[in-house]
């Protein structure tokens, strides 16, 4: 394994559910981490809880809506001023919206495009500066398996859907054409995972997939020498 120790990690979706237990993770490794969420309180409580395991952890909660540009680049210049590098980013943040297509409206679209696609674009490439600072620059994306499976399995997830498949299209780009900047980029499609944010879209839906399980997967690229120097890839994780 990779030493990850000082490490500065961006992780967007940080206050709960995939980001918070991402976050924890990566505080073991030695990571020092940036969380960004909308939720003052809920990154405060991930910070107290990486604290609590270890005291040394260094931990910025910098809470943003990443959907705009304007905090984006104050989030940027934050991290700059604060660090003067980073050395992975994980574009972990999303929404989901259950509408059929018909009544889906303009607003439902924009919306799931703002958070689920074009905010990755605009905070990896207002980012690109910090991370080609970076001797082990890394990118991951959280797509869904919604963005890469037939659409018969997502009848009523249009937007989210589309926009997840744009995000897997993004990354391949990404990977291509930041390579020549040592910048690895990959993508992970999970299925469905035990979140708050799943529970309230579908409260029905059962899965054994925890956010935990899914932190494993991101340490996975974060660490060079458990992926091999991964770039371009897209993993897929079904359900359990």
């Amino acid at each position: 394994m990779a030493d990850l120790k000082n490490r500065v990690v961006l992780i967007t979706g940080a206050g709960r559910g995939i980001g918070a237990a991402t976050a924890k993770l990566l505080a073991e490794r030695g990571c020092r981490l940036v969380l960004v969420s909308r939720s003052v309180d809920q990154l405060q409580a991930v910070r107290k809880e990486i604290l609590e395991r270890n005291v040394d952890a260094e931990v910025l909660c910098l809470p943003a809506d990443i959907s705009k540009e304007t905090q984006i680049s104050k989030l940027v210049d934050e991290i700059a001023q604060h660090f003067g590098v980073l050395d992975v980013l994980i574009n972990n943040a999303g929404a989901i919206c259950v509408r059929k297509f018909a009544e889906t409206s303009l607003e439902d679209w924009d919306r799931m495009m703002g958070i689920n696609l074009r905010a990755v674009f605009m905070l990896s490439q207002a980012a690109l500066p910090l991370l080609k600072k970076s001797q082990v620059a890394s990118v991951i994306n959280i797509s869904s398996l919604a963005g890469i499976q037939s659409m018969d399995k997502f009848s009523g997830f249009g937007s989210y859907t589309t926009a997840k498949m744009g995000l897997v299209g993004l990354s391949q780009v990404m990977a291509l054409e930041l390579k020549e900047s040592n910048i690895r980029v990959n993508v992970i499609a999970p299925g469905a995972v035990d979140t708050q944010m799943l529970q309230e879209a579908l409260p029905g839906l059962k899965t054994s997939t925890t956010p935990e399980d899914l932190a494993k997967e991101i340490l996975y690229f974060v660490d060079e020498d458990l992926c091999r120097g991964a770039t371009g890839e897209l993993k897929v994780l079904g359900n359990r």
